[in-house]
Order: C-alpha cells, then sequence, then structure tokens
C-alpha cells in the first residue's frame, strides 16, 4: 500500500467543457501515486459531465443541479473528498507533473502550516507570473488584494518559500473543518482569503512554495471578451471585500477601518458615474445595499468568526501589505487632474 498521504484533488466546473480537456489530462500526469480527483459540476449545460464520463470514467463526479459558485463547489468536494489533504483547483488550469509532491512534504513536515501555494504562471506565455495568483497574494488592511510578481518574466527571484495571506490551492481538510468551510455566501470572490483569514485567526502558517508550479489560463471564467469582469463577478467582488472585513476583523479595529473602506467603495461609485459607465456603478451600489438587507446574517457570521481565533488583528496585519487600493483613478476624474 503507498504510504504517502492521499490527496483529494477538487475541480469546480461550470460549463468548462473546453478547459477540461487541458486541465484534466494534465493533473492525470501528476507524478504522485496517492491521489483522488473529484469533479464538482455547477449544472453545467455544455456537456461536460458527459465529456468526463465518456473520457476519465474513473473521476468521481459530483452534481450539483444549479451553479452554487466557487465557494459552494469546493465545499461541495470537501465533503465528499477522503484525503488528508485537499487540493482546490479551477477548470481552466494546466499542472506541472511535479506540483504536488512539495506541497505535501511541506505539510507534512510543519504541523503549523495549514496551506500551501504554487508558483502560478501564465498559460499562454510560461515564462511569465499569472494574474491572479502568481508569487503569492495578500491583502491590504482594507482588504484590497496584492499579488506579488503579476505579470513579470520570472527569473527565480521569487524562488523563497515565504509567508503569504491567502492561500488558492492545497489545506489541510481538518483545519478547514476547523475554520468553517468555505462561506458559500460569498459565491464567488475573496472565499479563499477568507477562509484563509480565519486559518490564521486559528494560529496556522500559510506558505508559497515555488517548487510547485501550475499554469493559469487568466480570467478563463469569470472576464468577458473585452477582458472586463462580468457585472454579477464585480458585484461578487466589491460587496465581499466589505464581507470579509466585517467577518473577521474584531469590533475595535472595525470601527478604525471600516469608515476607510467604505469611503473607498464610495469613491469607486462615483468614478463610475462618471465614467458613465452605469452598470459598474450600480453593481457596486447593490453590494453595499445587500450588505445593510442581510447585516444580521453577516453579524452573525462576525460573531462566529470572534468566537474561534487564537490570534489578535496586530498580528494578523502583520502578514498584510501596506494599502493597495487604487483610488487616483477616481480621484484624478473626480478633482479634474
Amino acid at each position: 500500500m503507498d504510504k504517502r498521504p492521499l490527496v483529494s484533488i477538487v475541480i469546480v466546473n461550470y460549463n468548462g467543457q473546453r478547459h477540461l480537456k487541458d486541465s484534466l489530462p494534465s493533473i492525470l500526469k501528476t507524478e504522485y501515486s496517492n491521489y483522488e480527483i473529484i469533479l464538482v459540476d455547477n449544472g453545467s449545460i455544455d456537456g461536460s459531465v458527459r465529456f468526463v464520463t465518456q473520457n476519465f470514467p474513473f473521476i468521481k463526479i459530483v452534481h450539483s443541479k444549479r451553479n452554487i459558485g466557487a465557494a459552494g463547489g469546493y465545499n461541495l468536494g470537501i465533503l465528499n473528498a477522503k484525503g488528508k489533504y485537499v487540493a482546490v483547483l479551477n477548470n481552466d488550469i494546466e499542472v506541472d507533473p511535479e506540483w504536488l509532491q512539495p506541497l505535501v512534504k511541506i505539510l507534512e513536515e510543519s504541523p503549523d502550516v495549514a496551506a500551501v501555494d504554487p508558483k502560478y504562471l501564465n498559460f499562454y506565455d510560461r515564462k511569465k507570473f499569472d494574474s491572479s495568483a502568481a508569487a503569492g497574494r495578500y491583502i491590504d488592511f482594507v482588504g484590497n488584494c496584492f499579488t506579488r510578481g503579476v505579470g513579470e518574466e520570472d527569473r527565480g527571484q521569487y524562488d523563497e518559500i515565504t509567508r503569504i495571506f491567502t492561500c488558492c490551492t492545497m489545506f489541510r481538510r481538518e483545519v478547514i473543518e476547523e475554520v468553517g468551510l468555505f462561506d458559500q455566501d460569498l459565491f464567488y470572490g475573496f472565499e479563499d482569503a477568507d477562509l484563509c483569514w480565519r486559518v490564521i485567526l486559528r494560529g496556522y502558517q500559510i506558505l508559497y512554495v515555488p517548487s510547485s508550479r501550475i499554469y493559469h489560463k487568466v480570467g478563463g471564467t469569470s472576464m468577458s471578451r473585452e477582458k472586463r469582469h462580468k457585472p454579477d463577478f464585480y458585484f461578487f467582488w466589491k460587496r465581499n471585500r466589505i464581507l470579509i472585513l466585517l467577518k473577521n476583523y474584531s469590533g475595535k479595529t472595525l470601527l478604525r477601518l471600516l469608515p476607510l473602506a467604505l469611503l473607498e467603495h464610495l469613491g469607486y461609485i462615483i468614478y463610475w458615474s462618471m465614467e458613465r459607465d452605469k452598470q459598474y456603478s450600480l453593481e457596486s451600489l447593490r453590494a453595499l445595499l445587500w450588505i445593510l438587507k442581510n447585516f444580521s446574517t453577516v453579524w452573525a457570521k462576525h460573531r462566529f468568526v470572534q468566537s474561534i481565533r487564537k490570534t489578535n488583528d496586530r498580528e494578523v496585519m502583520r502578514i498584510m501589505v501596506p494599502y493597495s487600493g487604487d483610488p487616483t483613478k477616481f480621484l484624478s476624474k473626480i478633482i479634474g487632474l
């Protein structure tokens, strides 16, 4: 029997047959013998399930009758997983054959590490870093994302194992269950940052492991043909950024930082209005209205997170980056620069 720990590879798919043709064959070339593949299909109508059944009959398929988003899909896969470790992947990736072993090695050797991320490179130009994860992801103190190395040529400048804030790839299953799985209300966007924030609050570390490599099709699922966020995705992105602050900060910290986050959010509403982009402006406004309408639910999530925390906000903020928002574009528009 293989003594190496079982890894459950969970792939969430929604109408992504064109991506599965690249991702699944690459995963099956993984040079690690003890893994299972679970495909969670979010109600696809493009023949994805038929394609996988006919070409990869040994892959376990978990069906959802409707699209429950990335967070819901990952949870459905985790609940059906048997592995000690769970790797959660988008359907628009290709993996290096040796991607898995370095991640397992770190988790096996370091019990205080709960999640690990590989080096993410661009699927179409493999000498350059991807824009979604690249060489490690972080957030600033008001929830803006910062990704190290975006668009840079990979010259080995980020080849050291580094502590990061957000992991989107592999977790200890027991820790995910300990902190409450992915938040399905987030649907898409910041679901990984939110989960990792809770992991850090429980006292665990998250590491970037550059000897593991993954190739990602940038914006394969969330972007329109014009390379803009689809309106619904933009709504989730703006809403969820505020949500994770409300959930994971203590009440004392929220009093200091939430006004700044809301001020920035208001700035974007004004900016898109002045740019005559009615859709983005309305989606930003809708994000705030959703939070107000569902505030009792949001605050219940806050109370749960505060009940499981072992680490204070000051320690968590040491892993964050300085402010990385982009207010200059709407400020320059407002004052006419």
